[in-house]
């Protein structure tokens, strides 16, 4: 990059993205996004508990900080 160039850093989740749960009762367990809604502050995440995948919509600020992209 140039000494004018912008470079964006974004924090944001995408849907297909791992996490996982750092707060609640469901801390410690791995979950994929599946749905983001920004308007909400939520996110829809997909978990594997008792042999099946579950849809769950939760509060971003309990899942782990997305890694930053470019």
């Amino acid at each position: 990059m140039g000494d004018n160039e912008i470079h964006v850093i974004s924090h944001e989740f995408v849907p297909g993205e791992k996490t996982q749960i750092e707060s609640g009762p469901f801390k410690g367990i791995s979950a994929v996004i599946s749905r983001v809604m920004p308007a909400k502050e939520r996110v829809c995440i997909l978990l594997d508990l008792l042999g099946g995948k579950i849809e769950a919509e939760v509060k971003e600020s309990v899942l782990a900080a997305p890694k930053p992209r470019s």
